[in-house]
């Protein structure tokens, strides 16, 4: 879960935690004050008065609110089956100032029987238990006072040191149908060891989210009516005899990649009628009602991919007259030399991920040609691939399409999303939040009918700043813009990787065709981390220049050539993907020029 962080949070420091009403006092605080949404949020809630006497020592303050008030109530809520309810919240009642006042000498002269260090021993045992009780009903626990051992018994007396194994389970439960899944550091956990076994008729019908395989027995069933969502590269088995039917379901993927999908095992030299009443010798699967099987690498497989090993069955499916198509045989006969079924499935998610990203960018490229070419774009259809990218950097480029056409309003609301969908880390979110600054100054210049030419003082200022302590995309821009309107000089830092073939150098080959010929051309393309560029200046031209400028007519790389021929290597990680221009030029006149796309 995700790891504690002390706030002190003046709104509800002082607030009064009656006992009678903690009720509302909790779930308003909880409601109102919460610190962080993806965490469970512990708040310490007293009396002014209480405060006051303990710790701040005015022997005149006289508390005329009844001793229970002072003491505090801890208190907690339960998580919730509606996830977009507000995460839970702990309130801890008066510990801190009575932790405090137990430390102070005015007050341990005052009360030294109910002063540190002998009576605290006892009272952090108290509190310590007091507190895991209340963190118990975050997780979704109620009270067990027939369970002496249990720590969610309210009496006093007992040990309160334990968890039974049913209490457990449920906590395990609630990660997977409540709101307490979004505290988990890792929302995508995945324990390739772990199996939910279905022994029994079962039936879900709440959105649920697994982090583990779901294997089905012989003789059980497992009815899906809701939202199952599996951890990629996970699976469901389905034994012979065991039934999955998914009624009004969904079955899709917990993040953004592929889980493998369903496996049916079944024997193979029995029909597939029932006998002896109900049973079945084959594993069966029922879709019906609108059912839905989604971001799954093979939906429905037939038999364990580490038992295909019939070279009979393998030659029927490649020669009957309606044979499968070519790639489920390839699939197929790929999987009869796997060692196991996992591997075998991996393999296959990697390829579907590596197929449609390369799809997807034949397809922008294509439209983006078009743009070139000065044909009418289709930029519903360009957004809807570039959202099928299913990166930040996909998103960028929807941003940046809106911004194209006009709709500020549509660009901003897709950038504010990126964090949310997307895992982030470091250096990505402070891309991110120059991104956001850079988009939010265009957005005001753009919707007062200017345009970057007539920024006025502070937003040139916050464009210098990105420019001068940005990250990645958001500094480039930023220098972009700083570099075409008013001349500035920037310093891209880009690093280039350390290999042996990035180089420069003037004893490199001239062009393959004609020596004599100015030529540029990229390698490779498309591109992803580096971009390598040859060239060749005309005959009698000493020096020359690349610029590259993206589909929009910004320069966003520009380099002297002081040789006649060589070879330039261009560090492109931080550069959106997209399509680029190159020219190459000579005594100020454009000699040579292309364009590459750049894929992430």
């Amino acid at each position: 879960m995700q790891d504690i962080i002390e706030v002190v949070d003046s709104n509800v420091w002082n607030a009064d935690n009656f006992s009678s009403s903690c009720s509302a006092a909790h779930n308003a605080a909880r409601n109102s004050y919460m610190g962080n949404n993806d965490a469970i949020n512990v708040y310490f809630m007293q009396s002014n008065c209480d405060y006051e006497k303990k710790v701040l020592l005015n022997s005149n303050i006289n508390c005329s609110s009844p001793n229970w008030v002072q003491n505090g109530t801890a208190c907690a809520n339960y998580p919730s089956t509606t996830l977009s309810e507000t995460l839970s919240a702990l309130m801890g009642g008066s510990s801190f100032s009575t932790y405090m006042g137990k430390h102070n000498g005015y007050y341990c002269t005052l009360y030294p029987s109910d002063c540190c260090p002998l009576e605290c021993p006892s009272s952090w045992d108290t509190d310590v238990r007091g507190y895991s009780h209340e963190l118990g009903h975050n997780l979704g626990l109620g009270h067990a006072n027939d369970c002496y051992e249990s720590i969610m018994k309210q009496s006093g007396d007992a040990p309160s040191n334990y968890l039974y194994d049913n209490q457990i389970g449920k906590i395990h439960k609630m990660f997977s149908v409540t709101n307490l899944r979004y505290t988990l550091t890792e929302p995508c956990f995945y324990d390739s060891n772990d199996i939910y076994i279905i022994d029994n008729n079962t039936e879900w019908n709440q959105d649920i989210q697994l982090y583990s395989d779901i294997q089905i027995m012989q003789g059980a069933s497992l009815k899906i009516t809701c939202k199952l969502r599996m951890p990629d590269n996970s699976k469901i088995i389905v034994e012979p005899g065991g039934k999955l039917i998914i009624d009004r379901g969904t079955i899709t993927s917990a993040c953004h990649g592929l889980w493998q999908g369903i496996e049916v095992w079944g024997n193979s030299s029995q029909h597939q009628y029932t006998y002896s009443g109900n049973q079945l010798y084959q594993g069966f699967v029922e879709l019906k009602n609108g059912a839905v099987i989604e971001n799954a690498a093979t939906a429905i497989f037939l038999g364990k991919p580490d038992g295909i090993k019939d070279e009979k069955l393998m030659k029927y499916l490649s020669e009957k007259v309606k044979p499968l198509p070519e790639w489920m045989i390839e699939l197929l006969r790929n999987g009869s030399n796997q060692t196991t079924p996992r591997t075998f499935l991996e393999t296959a998610i990697s390829n579907t991920k590596a197929q449609r990203d390369r799809t997807i960018t034949y397809l922008v490229q294509d439209m983006i040609s078009k743009q070139q070419e000065n044909e009418e774009i289709d930029h519903p259809q360009l957004r809807s691939w570039l959202a099928a990218y299913q990166t930040p950097h996909g998103d960028y480029q929807i941003v940046d399409d809106y911004f194209e056409t006009g709709n500020y309003s549509a660009a901003l609301s897709i950038l504010s999303t990126i964090p949310t969908v997307y895992s982030l880390n470091e250096k990505e979110a402070e891309e991110f939040t120059g991104l956001q600054s850079l988009f939010n100054v265009l957005s005001t210049v753009h919707s007062t009918n200017r345009n970057i030419f007539l920024l006025n003082e502070n937003e040139r200022s916050a464009i210098q700043n990105l420019a001068d302590n940005g990250e990645g995309i958001a500094k480039v821009r930023a220098c972009n813009i700083l570099s075409f309107v008013y001349g500035t000089e920037c310093n891209y830092n880009l690093k280039l990787p350390e290999a042996n073939h990035f180089f420069k150098t003037d004893n490199a080959p001239a062009g393959k065709d004609n020596p004599l010929l100015p030529f540029i051309n990229a390698f490779p393309n498309p591109a992803k981390d580096y971009i390598e560029f040859s060239y060749n200046l005309p005959v009698g031209a000493m020096e020359g220049a690349l610029s590259i400028t993206d589909l929009k007519g910004m320069v966003i790389h520009k380099q002297q050539l002081t040789a006649k021929y060589g070879q330039i290597a261009i560090d492109t990680r931080q550069w959106q993907q997209g399509a680029y221009l190159y020219l190459l030029s000579a005594n100020g006149k454009m000699v040579a020029n292309h364009k590459f796309v750049l894929v992430k």
